[in-house]
């Protein structure tokens, strides 16, 4: 069930994913790397994921090169907790 908390959480994470690749396109492209994760984010929903695997997909990247700690995200009751980031 999509909450008004959960809808927050998704609109930070994307505030955050926004501001962090503001200046990042595609390899190769001019399409903005936002694009990618919004994608990714959609995949996850389109397929029946919540709202916080759609947040774990549009933090995949910051995860992968470890700026955010994975167990941040793999427990949902945890990352809530957490986020947003201090």
């Amino acid at each position: 069930m999509v909450t008004l908390a959960t809808q927050r959480k998704f609109r930070e994470a994307l505030r955050c994913a926004a501001r962090w690749h503001a200046q990042q396109f595609r390899k190769g492209t001019k399409v903005p790397y936002i694009a990618h994760l919004l994608g990714v984010a959609s995949l996850v929903l389109e397929d029946g994921g919540n709202t916080n695997q759609a947040i774990a997909a549009l933090l995949h990247q910051e995860m992968s090169l470890g700026i955010i700690e994975n167990s941040l995200i793999v427990s949902s009751d945890g990352f809530l907790a957490l986020w947003p980031p201090s």
